[in-house]
């Protein structure tokens, strides 16, 4: 079985959501410029790469990993997009060293990206309501012991206020 090694690693400054200067900064432009610099720093040329493993959460969908392979020029290089909300970032590292494990691959960018403040926003007609209000997918039903409010904390300020609201519009 071959080894998954860590070439090289680039980041981003981290920022908080809707403050600094990061604000008008979407995920997107986070992620071409964080793997732009991880696949420089590697030294590896573009062309060889298999794969791009890149997470998000709320984005929107779509392939971001595709995306971000052709804005950086690597149009051979297919990507795929992660979408778990907590720790989406580690799992898109766990699966591309699994894959480079079970040989299915010898060289894959992966890692995360989000931009709290520019991802869409939701709006949704709840029942019975003539309007539509904020909304966010409730990617974190509640759990015994595990109430939703407490995992949304983990995936931004903004979003667990929007499971507040679909919360009490659910229980009116």
């Amino acid at each position: 079985m071959p080894d998954a090694l860590i070439l090289s690693a680039a980041r981003t400054p981290i920022g908080r959501a809707r403050k600094g200067s990061l604000t008008s900064v979407d995920a997107y432009q986070l992620a071409e410029i964080a793997v732009g610099a991880a696949v420089e720093r590697s030294q590896i040329p573009g062309a060889d790469l298999d794969d791009l493993f890149l997470a998000e959460s709320l984005q929107g969908g779509g392939v971001i990993g595709r995306n971000i392979a052709v804005r950086l020029g690597m149009t051979n290089v297919p990507g795929v997009a992660i979408n778990r909300h907590c720790a989406s970032g580690a799992t898109a590292v766990q699966l591309a060293a699994a894959t480079i494990m079970a040989g299915m691959a010898d060289v894959i960018v992966a890692g995360g990206t989000e931009s709290a403040s520019t991802m869409p926003r939701l709006t949704k007609v709840a029942p019975g309501a003539q309007e539509p209000t904020p909304w966010s997918p409730q990617s974190h039903p509640d759990a015994p012991g595990i109430p939703a409010f407490d995992m949304s904390v983990t995936i931004g300020e903004n979003t667990a206020r929007l499971h507040d609201v679909t919360r009490e519009q659910a229980d009116a």
